[in-house]
């Protein structure tokens, strides 16, 4: 995946979480989807299967994060 791609290429990994594109075919006028960008992950672990997963975390953990300060953002509004 995207570890991977960035591991091999030495390209860093922006994650982006995308919530409420599911709703957006509802017949809302304006529906709302939130978008957080985060900053950029750079893939520094060694080679192998060992290093690929601990690449993989380093993003998963990322997205998790921000998943978590967009629930809590969305729950002030």
């Amino acid at each position: 995946g995207a570890a991977w791609l960035a591991r091999s290429s030495g390209a860093v990994v922006v994650p982006v979480v995308v919530r409420g594109t599911r709703r957006v075919g509802q017949r809302r006028i304006r529906p709302r989807v939130d978008v957080l960008v985060g900053e950029p992950v750079s893939i520094t672990a060694g080679g192998g299967r060992a290093g690929l997963a601990a690449a993989t975390e380093t993003v998963r953990a990322a997205l998790a994060g921000m998943v978590r300060e967009l629930d809590t953002v969305r729950s002030r509004t």
